[in-house]
């Protein structure tokens, strides 16, 4: 009888081992699959502005070479490509924010995301002076993991989100890969803290900025 109820808890011991192994070996599956499918849709959206930036190039290139340049077009496309880059830079801060993702490949994907963010800046910079377009050019440096630097980044996404012709580009000043063009934009703007938030390339502000100063630099011009 003793032999029984031994060789019975023994059974119900290794049935709730195996049982728990299917169950740990099931959640890291369905985590390594939710962790593919955030970074891939993060991916798409980084090909998506590529594409779009590539089309804007030879459009842009197309019309110097006939004289025929038409600012409402190209603005209408960097306007396509803010969006999608907006876009993008959101899907990857919620990632890191919360901590949703311990892929390699996010630390890929983050340095093109700023080359990306540069190249778009630059371009409606050009845009900006060649055509008089009314863009509001922001660009924005945090920490991550730091509350100021969170509480900034609320404030100026209200920001854009009530006024559609402010473009904001964000950078970790302390990313761990290093990205030698966020260098240099450091380097120029002389930035060594965060945030800072540089609007048309006229007003800086250090530390933690409230909506209405940035605001009255908007309206500046």
């Amino acid at each position: 009888m003793d032999d029984r109820i031994q060789r019975y808890r023994k059974y119900l011991i290794i049935t709730a081992l195996i049982y728990s192994a299917i169950l740990v070996s099931v959640g890291i599956l369905v985590g390594w699959a939710a962790d593919h499918a955030r970074i891939g849709a993060a991916e798409d959206l980084y090909h998506q502005t590529v594409l779009q930036m590539d089309s804007y190039l030879v459009e842009e290139q197309f019309m110097n070479a006939t004289g025929s340049e038409d600012c409402n077009l190209l603005g209408t496309r960097l306007d396509e490509i803010g969006q999608t880059l907006a876009e993008f830079g959101h899907k990857l801060s919620i990632y890191e924010a919360r901590h949703l993702t311990n892929n390699p490949e996010y630390y890929y994907l983050k340095p093109y995301y700023f080359l990306t963010e540069i190249k778009a800046y630059l371009l409606m910079r050009r845009l900006k002076a060649d055509c008089n377009t009314d863009y509001t050019l922001i660009l924005f440096f945090y920490r991550q993991n730091d509350p100021a630097s969170r509480e900034q980044g609320y404030i100026l996404d209200d920001i854009v989100r009530k006024h559609p012709d402010v473009h904001v580009f964000s950078f970790d000043i302390n990313f761990p890969v290093d990205v030698g063009a966020v260098d240099l934009l450091k380097q120029y703007y002389d930035v060594n803290t965060a945030p800072v938030v540089i609007v048309n390339d006229r007003n800086k502000f250090v530390g933690l900025t409230p909506a209405w100063k940035i605001l009255a630099a908007i309206r500046q011009g």
